[in-house]
């Protein structure tokens, strides 16, 4: 399971969610926001976290799970993000060779005619599944 944050291009409206697929998620979220949409972060995690964070930032709930983009969402979303690799050291070459070789990988869990972020979000869909038989052993 894993919980998401996902923007609305709109508004900048803040989902927090969680879910066991997030690819059909997506599917779901998009029809129903009926907006572009822009995952910010994904974390592991179920739904006790989620309710959690849905209490902390209560104050800023707009409907639902949707929340106000307010500093302490943002800040809380910005520390979520790995700060162990110092982006700044890393050669320009570096990051353009990783980016390519990465989108290559994603490009192929997709079919034909999918885009980027539908390739992307059926390899995290393959991710979860193979953790779920993996910790069944």
């Amino acid at each position: 399971m894993v919980i998401y944050f996902i923007q609305r291009a709109s508004d900048k409206a803040i989902k927090i969610g969680f879910s066991h697929r997030l690819r059909d998620r997506m599917y779901g979220i998009k029809a129903e926001a009926r907006d572009s949409l822009e995952i910010l972060c994904i974390i592991d995690g179920g739904r006790p976290h989620e309710t959690a964070l849905h209490k902390q930032f209560s104050e800023s709930r707009l409907d639902g799970e949707w929340f106000s983009p307010c500093k302490s969402l943002l800040e809380y979303i910005s520390s979520l993000k790995d700060e162990s690799i110092d982006w700044e050291k890393i050669p320009a070459s570096t990051l353009i060779k990783m980016a390519e070789e990465t989108k290559a990988r994603i490009a192929n869990f997709g079919k034909a005619g999918e885009s980027l972020e539908t390739a992307l979000i059926r390899a995290l869909d393959k991710a979860e599944k193979c953790d779920k038989e993996h910790s069944k052993r």
